[in-house]
């Protein structure tokens, strides 16, 4: 694969948003392929970060852009961006953003000729900016500020050391100031401070007409477990749970419930019950981020923050909504976590340019690092047709088929096999643990009835010797006493022995090879055989007595 068709694939997949299906039908390769090949190129683009990103300059009092004159020794302007992003279901919580999109916060800060200077993507679309931009601050690679320097920011970011923000209270979008001139020192401050801001594309909020304190209601213990009850109540039910958080119209639901318990309490879904949610979100989120961090405990008893005193007052400076949380219970936290902890943004995937190419290295180190050659797996021409019996040779590819219109997609064929692969699965697996069962059961029955016949085969042994030791000696003393008999001859004898071993033994066959054996050439005819036989019975019988 040529580095031109690598570019190509990487640029065009990010231009049109394409997925590795598309783009290897396009330039005839496979989406392994393509991916292997996107990752290489989008870390060659990552380690040029240094010198894309834009180094960061001051105003100078020799500036001749009116916009940025006013401002001596800024370096920019900072905020945060929205981009759609495509997630599984279970984390479309956490990317839902206030508009109700499913994106990502991305932040990012700008020099006066909008060239980039810091990009930090990744970050929840439900996380708040001040909390993306802290948590940029606090990277080892992360935003750096020189003393003496700033950037200027939205009011949706606090006013402090290295970040001029606009006056609170006062109009600070450029729209506002169409029809007439600034009327105060502030005004005109926040609209030089806006045009140079517009540097960043922002999407301002119109202000609340309903103002701060207005309609504010003080809440008894009772009315908050009540509305926190009923609240966890409807998050498990699936008529009024969405991915989003709660279907449109839940509030009233919430009202309704409570007046049903609490008659006489007069809340109101607009503006109470919204306002005390609100309330004890922004607590549970305050809670939530200390509790991940190191130095803070939770007394499951006491229902209250564990802390020293100092770390708390230290944490509280830079989290103004942790205010109020010290040696106070706060009985509702399981509760609630159970509601919001997995739509609460948490910022795990973001990553800088150092972290991203890391991450990179270690994927492409994990995949194959063979780049296909211009030949394997490439059609010739684009005009081949589609009943070409000539495969490609790909390396571990099968070649691509293109598919009629009527028959069904590919996706739906990997489904389905999907499903009669997982159901076979679960079927052999069944099957296997039955017959690992039964066989189990055999081969206990088996080792019991070779201990229970291994016992009687010892028993016999045992007694099979004590009756051959008692055969022998009675065969000894019979052996004795025909020895003795006067009248006969040797072989006589020797034959009338080889008679007595035999009914002594039981086998016909072995007394007449004892008796051919023992008496050699001499001619055992029936007259010499029979008394000694004879004998020998009268012999046994008398030793059984």
């Amino acid at each position: 694969m040529t580095l031109q068709e690598i570019v190509a694939m990487f640029l065009y997949t990010l231009a049109h948003h394409q997925k590795n299906g598309s783009i290897g039908n396009l330039f005839l390769r496979s989406g392994e392929t393509v991916s292997q090949q996107f990752n290489l190129c989008l870390r060659a683009i990552l380690k040029l970060h240094e010198h894309l990103l834009h180094k960061p300059i001051a105003i100078f009092d020799e500036c001749e852009d009116e916009r940025w004159q006013p401002f001596k020794s800024c370096l920019g302007a900072l905020d945060g961006t929205y981009i759609n992003v495509r997630v599984t279901s279970q984390e479309r919580g956490k990317y839902r953003t206030r508009e109700g999109t499913i994106a990502m916060n991305v932040l990012g800060a700008c020099a006066p000729n909008m060239e980039f200077i810091y990009v930090l993507p990744g970050w929840e679309g439900s996380a708040h900016d001040v909390r993306v931009l802290r948590n940029a601050l606090s990277r080892p690679n992360g935003l750096r500020v020189p003393r003496g320097n700033y950037y200027l920011v939205d009011a949706g970011y606090t006013n402090c050391d290295g970040f001029l923000a606009p006056y609170r209270g006062q109009r600070y979008h450029l729209k506002e100031w169409t029809d007439k001139q600034p009327e105060s020192a502030e005004e005109y401050f926040n609209m030089k401070h806006a045009r140079a801001r517009n540097v960043l594309y922002m999407m301002g909020e119109e202000g609340s007409n309903r103002g701060r304190g207005k309609n504010k209601r003080f809440w008894t213990f009772e009315e908050d477990t009540v509305l926190i009850k009923y609240l966890h109540e409807l998050s498990i039910d699936p008529k009024w749970k969405s991915e989003s958080g709660f279907k449109s119209g839940y509030m009233n639901k919430l009202e309704e419930m409570i007046k049903y318990v609490l008659p006489n309490c007069g809340l109101k879904a607009d503006p109470h019950i919204e306002s005390r949610i609100k309330h004890w979100t922004e607590k549970y989120s305050a809670m939530a981020e200390m509790l991940s961090t190191s130095g803070f405990g939770w007394d499951s008893d006491k229902k209250m923050l564990q802390v020293e005193k100092t770390v708390f007052d230290e944490w509280a400076k830079a989290h103004k909504k942790a205010k109020g949380l010290y040696g106070v219970p706060f009985p509702h936290y399981e509760t609630l976590a159970e509601i919001y902890a997995k739509d609460k943004a948490t910022g795990e995937v973001s990553e800088s340019f150092v972290g991203a190419i890391d991450n990179l290295n270690v994927e492409i180190a994990n995949q194959s690092m063979t780049i296909q050659s211009d030949e394997d797996g490439y059609i010739d021409s684009p005009t081949h047709s589609t009943h070409s019996t000539q495969p490609t040779t790909q390396s571990h590819k099968r070649p691509m088929k293109k598919e009629d219109d009527n028959t069904p997609s590919k996706k739906a064929k990997m489904k389905e096999m999907k499903g009669k692969g997982k159901t076979h699965q679960s079927k052999d697996a069944n099957e296997l643990v039955a017959s690992l069962h039964n066989t189990s059961n055999t081969f206990g029955k088996i080792f019991e009835d070779i201990n229970a016949n291994l016992g009687t085969i010892a028993n016999s042994w045992s007694k099979a010797e004590e009756r051959e030791q008692k055969m022998d000696d009675e065969v000894n003393k019979v052996l004795e006493e025909v020895m003795k008999l006067d009248g006969f001859e040797q072989e006589q004898l020797v034959c009338c022995c080889c008679s007595i071993v035999g009914v002594f033994l039981g086998y016909c066959s072995v007394v007449l090879a004892l008796q051919l054996v023992c008496c050699g050439s001499i001619q055992a005819d029936a007259g010499m055989l029979f008394p000694a036989a004879i004998a020998g019975v009268l012999l046994v019988s008398l030793a059984e007595f």
